[in-house]
Order: structure tokens, then sequence, then C-alpha cells
């Protein structure tokens, strides 16, 4: 963001001079502020997202327990839950920038990851693979944790506020 601004401030300093810009003003681009809060609210949002795609999970395994369908949906969704972690890391990084938020990112990505992989086990290690239900849950509430972070009435000076530009 430093970089920015210094851009913007060359940018000032021509367009001062006469016929510097054809009489056309740059506009500054995004300022790294409104983007880092931009980022943030999308990192929140995606939690809430994740936290209901689980709940769609336990309707979809319910379906193919109970009428019969087959377990295509819930796998799909899964792997696409498990793709949305990455991104809520990523935005983590870019976005608010703080420990707790990236902290939170890896958590919810490697609890994620361990609970995709759980149901491959159930051959050799019924009790382990028992455990899939129990890390959904575990990602749901994580998820809809990192949704109330800047969602919902948690964002404050304590809870971790976008770090400043």
């Amino acid at each position: 963001c430093r970089g920015a601004k210094a851009a913007i401030e060359q940018i000032k300093e021509r367009s001062s001079r006469p016929g510097a810009f054809g009489g056309v003003r740059p506009v500054p681009s995004l300022g790294c502020r409104a983007m880092r809060k931009g980022l943030s609210t999308a990192y929140s949002g995606l939690g809430y997202l994740i936290a209901l795609l689980v709940a769609v999970q336990f309707f979809l395994v319910g379906l193919a327990l109970f009428s019969g369908e087959s377990f295509d949906a819930h796998r799909g969704l899964g792997w696409g839950i498990h793709t949305l972690t990455i991104v809520v890391l990523v935005l983590a990084i870019a976005g608010p920038r703080t420990q707790r938020d990236i902290v939170l990112g890896v958590v919810l990505l490697v609890v994620t990851t361990i609970q995709t992989m759980l149901p491959g086990v159930r051959d050799d290690a019924g009790w382990l693979a028992a455990f899939h239900p129990v890390l959904a849950l575990a990602v749901m509430g994580i998820a809809a944790h990192i949704g109330r972070r800047y969602i919902g009435g948690a964002a404050g000076p304590e809870s971790g506020a976008p770090a400043a530009a």
C-alpha cells in the first residue's frame, strides 16, 4: 500500500502541471483500507457460506441413507467445501491479516482436510472413520466463528478488526 500511496503522490504532482493529462484528472485506485475491508467481509461471508453448506451436507447424507439416493452429491459438495476453505485461508492472509484470522483459516483447512479423508479409512479403521460427522460439526463451528469475525456484530477493536493499511 505504501507503493500505491507514492504512486498517487506522483500522479498528483504530474496532474498539477498544465496539460499533463490533457485536462483529465487521474482517479486513484481503490484505497488499501477499503480493499482490506472488502476482503475481510468476503472472508467472513465465506465462513457463513461454509457453515450453511455443512448443514446441507447433513441433509444430503440423510437423503442418501433413508431414500436410497447416491452419496455423489454429498461427496461432491464435500470437496467443494474443502476448496472453499483454501479460499478462506487466502482471504485471511490478504484481508484481515491478523494472526487470529490466519490461524483460524489454517485450522479450518486442516480440520476439513482430515474430515474429507476419514471415509477412505472406513474399511481399515471404522472407529476412526466414525469421526467424520463429528469433525463436520467442528468445521461448521469454526466456519461460523469466522463468519462472525467481520459480519454479525463481533467486529470491534478487540475482535480482530482488519489490520491498518
